[in-house]
């Protein structure tokens, strides 16, 4: 019964104006798969980023998932060269950017990185 208290409950707080969430664990491949549901967003990594950004970073965290959000937090690049093109006033090396922002490298040789 007491689950039935507790869907009582949730009725009664929205009509309070309380807010309830439902709230999901997401796997790394549901992680990756709600990238590719926003078409404008889906390319904006690889496999290889989405799979970093989940085990380095998102899945250390409780908290809500949003796609437009991170497109507009996190880029990745191909290579450091590509970085420094990008970024090409003071940071010239690795440590440049580790030093200025978050930087998670990929397996395949590749740079997830906060935007800063």
């Amino acid at each position: 019964m007491s689950w039935f208290n507790s869907y009582i409950d949730s009725l009664n707080s929205r009509k309070t104006g309380e807010i309830t969430m439902i709230h999901k664990t997401l796997t790394k491949q549901e992680f990756i798969n709600e990238f590719g549901s926003y078409k404008q967003y889906a390319n904006n990594f690889s496999y290889e980023g989405l799979s970093t950004l989940y085990d380095d970073f998102f899945a250390e965290f409780d908290s809500e998932l949003d796609v437009i959000a991170i497109c507009c937090d996190f880029e990745e690049f191909e290579s450091l060269e590509e970085m420094v093109s990008a970024y090409p006033d003071d940071y010239q090396t690795l440590e440049d950017f580790e030093n200025a922002t978050l930087v998670l490298p990929t397996n395949s040789g590749s740079f997830v990185i906060q935007q800063f």
